[in-house]
C-alpha cells in the first residue's frame, strides 16, 4: 500500500471544457467587500489553464500587486445537458471538490473598467 508520500497528488480534472464560476454567492463575502448582494447570480469563467494540483506552485503575475485568493465548493460535471430539470441535476454531477480560486484583485479594481475576466484568468 502507497503512503500519501510515495505519490503526487495532481489536480482532480484536467483539460476541462468550461470553468464557470458563481461570484458573490453568500452575503457575507458581499458584506465585507462592500458590494451590492445581487438577485441574480454573478457568472464568470476561468481558463482550464488556471487549474493545477493540490501542491502546485502558485505564480504571482508580474502584472499584479494584489493576487488574492479564496476556498470555493467545486462541482464536476460529466454529462452534458441543457434545460435540465431540478430533480434530474445530480445525474450530470460526477463529483465534489475544493477549488482555490486566485485572482489578481489590482486588475478589477484599478484597470480594466471592473471586468472581471483578466483578474480572474492569469495562470
Amino acid at each position: 500500500m502507497s503512503t500519501l508520500v510515495e505519490v503526487t497528488l495532481l489536480a482532480p480534472i484536467t483539460n476541462s471544457e468550461k470553468v464557470i464560476y458563481v461570484g458573490f454567492n453568500y452575503t457575507d463575502h458581499c458584506l465585507k467587500l462592500q458590494v451590492k448582494i445581487s438577485k441574480e447570480p454573478i457568472i464568470f469563467s476561468k481558463f482550464s489553464s488556471s487549474i493545477v494540483g493540490p501542491y502546485d506552485p502558485i505564480i504571482h503575475p508580474a502584472e499584479s500587486k494584489e493576487v488574492t485568493w479564496e476556498v470555493e465548493l467545486a462541482f464536476v460535471i460529466g454529462k452534458k445537458g441543457k434545460h435540465i430539470q431540478e430533480a434530474n441535476v445530480m445525474s450530470h454531477m460526477v463529483g465534489f471538490t475544493i477549488a482555490h480560486d486566485v485572482s489578481s484583485r489590482d486588475w478589477l479594481t484599478e484597470r480594466n473598467g471592473n471586468q472581471w475576466l483578466l483578474e480572474k484568468i492569469l495562470d
